[in-house]
């Protein structure tokens, strides 16, 4: 599994500062399980997709605020352009209103609630990219306001969805290596069954499902390293056949892996 330290938040962040960043998930289609050296409030934005914490699937959709503590692994997919916003942050004294004793839950907001939760976010960017005097003391208290109003609606938790967790978790693990006959032996299933019930739950197949994992891994090989196609091709589960994978990154990405790995800069 994944760890990310703040750096990494750093690097993918479109407004940042020296302990806070925001960044952005627009229409994701899929993460890898992972962990964070950092605290992550996420905010859905649009669309609709599922949210696994500590192996346990969530249902989110627009008006969903999730926290995550250091402790978490998570990982999460999109049924319908699925869209996020980040904020990091470092300090364990912004979480004075949080039990982070407990079990991270995920909330949803009603639409007053939403709006409230939108104009804070666009506050912490304001700030971040001017930077004007004592704008550290802006950011900290809008953290604040944030988590309040997650504890306040904490009455508003999200019903987990166990039936999958299972699955997903070692898809997250295991990516490069996967088979259909793996995921049939883990749920217990027929084919034909297993089949009717993923496109049910996931509106993709399951090979598409995998491989949205593997080209977001792509992705980040892509900027983080540098490792030749052939490289990644071999790491994420296509083997020696470039062709499926370049196919397959341009259907997820609209783009091809060359030009991804020139246009991204952090």
């Amino acid at each position: 599994m994944r760890v990310y330290d703040f750096n990494y938040a750093l690097a993918y962040s479109y407004a940042k500062g020296d302990s806070v960043c925001l960044s952005l998930d627009a229409r994701a289609q899929a993460e890898p399980l992972h962990r964070h050296e950092y605290y992550e409030l996420s905010y859905i934005y649009h669309g609709k997709g599922v949210h696994v914490i500590n192996g346990i699937s969530y249902p989110v959709e627009k008006g969903s605020l999730i926290l995550m503590s250091k402790k978490d692994s998570h990982s999460f997919y999109s049924l319908n352009e699925f869209s996020m916003i980040n904020c990091c942050f470092i300090s364990r004294k912004k979480l004075n209103y949080f039990p982070v004793d407990e079990s991270t839950s995920i909330i949803s907001l009603n639409e007053d609630t939403e709006k409230e939760v939108e104009a804070i976010i666009k506050t912490i960017e304001i700030e971040l990219k001017q930077k004007e005097k004592n704008y550290e003391y802006v950011i900290q208290s809008s953290i604040d306001l944030l988590l309040l109003l997650f504890n306040r609606s904490s009455n508003s938790k999200i019903t987990a969805e166990p039936i999958w967790s299972d699955l997903l978790a070692y898809i997250s693990d295991n990516y490069a290596t996967v088979t259909f006959q793996d995921a049939l032996k883990i749920m217990n299933m027929s084919k034909s069954n297993f089949c009717r019930k993923f496109r049910n739950q996931f509106s993709v197949s399951f090979l598409t499902y995998v491989n949205q994992i593997r080209i977001k891994s792509a992705q980040r090989l892509l900027t983080t390293t540098n490792m030749t196609l052939s490289e990644i091709s071999e790491q994420i589960g296509y083997g020696s056949n470039l062709c499926r994978f370049h196919e397959d990154f341009k259907k997820f990405t609209n783009t091809t892996p060359h030009k991804y790995r020139n246009n991204k800069t952090f």
